[in-house]
């Protein structure tokens, strides 16, 4: 009966928020650039079958790009759409996959975390925190309809991994969990290697038990160094072709994570021969194994350096500089959660609110822990916690995750607290007791942060959110318009348009876009801005000689606007195309009406002079 509330409860929350926000999916649309450029990646492995090639060579053009993504994410929309390709169409399976997967992956999450924080709860008492978790508003965002990204999958490997941590940290007897959370951390990297963070903290975290209380965590580090190198050794396979270079990569698992995990299971192997032979210089004391495992991590850290530096520098450690300004600063998830005004600290709130309960609740559980497991297991998670909420208020895409290890130590708090109101002889009291409870953790924060943000209860919703470029801009509309001015059906031409608008017009047409929204096309999103944001005619000229611009796509009303603006010229190529006052070597061409007000479409004329 539980499980059936809560699948009903998942499925009231994303039909009450479809119809609060009318996804773009009941419009025939998905959710972001990041979705379109997944059908793009995975129409292109279907067509050519070519495993090892990730390279989008309509995008960047006439130089292709090669995105950072590995393909764990791209085979599991595969084998979701693959039971309706053979009727509808890869492409129709593959949207509707699209459409699916993160919320079918929400589902997940939250049965991955009723299952977590069981153990800890009485019998039936899982139910509720677990609808508090899909209310959360970073782990809501993550499992809208239509959004085709791996975000959703991350949330729930992330939970995994802590869950099987927990399971070590708590039961030292425990020799399968550390092989599950080993192999899990190790399918994170793979995933991404934003998930070196959390796989420092998981390793800290079951290291620090050892330096604490060493009796039988040896054999759990050994079992989980050697599933984390296995797996990074398998999915390094998988991604790379056995014959070729095999470049160091710092957004992409490559033989430095190998390293790193290689380095932590030889220091775990060597510490497992001294403990089964009792060898003398085995660590026995505190202080020596506090003082071994210092020595041993310098020296990787110092390995590191030396072979490679930019390791430290983190995933974006090579990323095109002259992209940050123009781009990279302006990227909503990369924003902080600062409080500078109500309005920010409302915002705070609403994400991170829950530690104003969990904080003092897990200081609480420290100080009362009757066994060393028990003290060990809090400790870590707070933690993490910590860690993770420090990560949160700098970066806001981080906050999803510090709201799944909040809900644990959260989960728990109900549980005393339902406990305590159960030893009330009035039901009246007990039950206001519990609906308090329920009511904080359901809504508290969001109706705290909401009334804190946007100054009362009548103005609780907040500004109405800036529609999105893909939103505003459906290049379904204007895609038979632009295929129009090819002069043979399979001919693709080269279109200049915003760069939030890539993915989609690769997903639409057949044709070449420069600019797309990632770090790794940096030479193509500073072209394409140099294009229409510079106010010297010659320079522009150039720059589309160079790439071999045929068609040039403004939609005006949105992002695009202030991102051509972004150095402040108000001369600029952009506005005059707007103006109609553009260089004659470009040509306005008529549009229908019906998409005459999103869109405006230009034809080049280049030649070796633009005069």
């Amino acid at each position: 009966l539980l499980v059936i509330l809560l699948i009903v409860a998942w499925a009231l929350f994303h039909v009450v928020l479809s119809f609060s926000h009318a996804p773009p999916v009941f419009n025939g649309q998905l959710l972001g650039p990041d979705s379109y450029m997944r059908m793009v990646r995975i129409e292109a492995l279907l067509d050519s079958g070519a495993w090892y090639d990730h390279q989008i060579r309509r995008s960047n053009a006439p130089l292709g790009e090669a995105l950072h993504w590995t393909r764990p994410f791209d085979v599991l929309l595969i084998v979701v759409a693959a039971p309706f390709a053979m009727f509808v169409g890869w492409k129709t399976a593959l949207f509707w996959a699209a459409t699916a997967i993160s919320p079918l992956l929400q589902l997940a999450l939250a049965f991955a975390f009723a299952w977590a924080v069981a153990p800890m709860l009485r019998p039936g008492l899982w139910l509720l925190p677990t609808i508090a978790l899909l209310v959360q508003p970073g782990i809501a965002a993550a499992g809208l309809a239509g959004r085709a990204d791996h975000h959703a999958l991350f949330l729930l490997v992330f939970l995994l991994q802590w869950a099987f941590l927990l399971r070590c940290l708590a039961d030292r007897d425990d020799d399968r969990s550390p092989y599950v959370a080993g192999a899990l951390v190790g399918f994170g990297i793979w995933l991404s290697t934003e998930f070196l963070f959390s796989a420092g903290l998981v390793t800290a975290g079951l290291a620090f038990a050892w330096l604490i209380d060493p009796e039988g965590r040896v054999r759990q580090n050994r079992r989980f160094a050697t599933t984390f190198f296995l797996v990074l050794v398998a999915a390094f396979l998988v991604e790379y072709p056995p014959t070729g270079p095999h470049l160091v990569a710092m957004d992409k698992i490559s033989l430095v994570h190998i390293l790193i995990s290689a380095l932590l299971l030889g220091f775990w192997c060597l510490m497992a021969l001294g403990a089964s032979r009792q060898a003398h210089w085995f660590p026995s004391q505190v202080a020596t194994r506090f003082c071994i495992s210092g020595v041993a991590t310098l020296l990787a850290l110092s390995s590191l350096f030396l072979l490679t530096p930019n390791f430290f520098s983190g995933p974006m450690a090579e990323i095109d500089p002259r992209i940050v300004p123009i781009w990279l600063d302006h990227v909503q998830e990369m924003k902080d959660l600062l409080p500078r005004d109500a309005e920010s600290l409302g915002k705070l709130i609403v994400y991170l609110g829950h530690l104003a309960i969990s904080v003092p609740y897990l200081c609480w559980r420290i100080a009362k822990a009757r066994t060393m497991e028990d003290r060990l297991t809090w400790l870590v998670l707070g933690a993490a916690i910590t860690a993770f909420a420090t990560v949160a208020v700098l970066h806001v895409r981080f906050a999803a995750f510090a709201e799944v290890l909040i809900l644990i130590p959260l989960a728990c708090f109900m549980n005393a607290a339902f406990a305590a109101a159960g030893r009330c002889s009035s039901d009246a009291v007990r039950g206001l007791l519990r609906g308090s409870v329920i009511s904080i953790l359901l809504i508290g924060p969001l109706m705290v942060g909401k009334v804190l943000a946007y100054q009362g209860f009548d103005n609780f919703v907040g500004p109405p959110a800036a529609a999105s470029a893909n939103k505003l801009c459906d290049i379904r509309t204007i895609a038979p318009y632009v295929d129009g001015q090819s002069n043979r059906s399979d001919e693709a031409l080269t279109v200049l348009a915003f760069m939030d608008l890539g993915p989609q017009i690769l997903y639409h047409t057949r044709h070449r876009v420069i600019g797309t929204p990632y770090h790794r096309n940096g030479a193509g999103i500073v072209h394409g801005h140099r294009m229409l944001a510079t106010s010297n005619e010659e320079e522009s000229h150039r720059l589309m000689m160079a790439r071999g611009v045929d068609l040039i796509l403004l939609c005006p009303d949105s992002a695009e606007r202030s991102f051509y603006r972004a150095d402040g010229n108000e001369d600029r190529l952009y506005q005059r195309l707007l103006d109609g006052h553009g260089p004659s070597w470009i040509v306005p061409l008529e549009l229908p009406q019906t998409v005459r007000g999103s869109f405006m479409l230009f034809r080049t004329k280049l030649s070796t002079n633009p005069n």
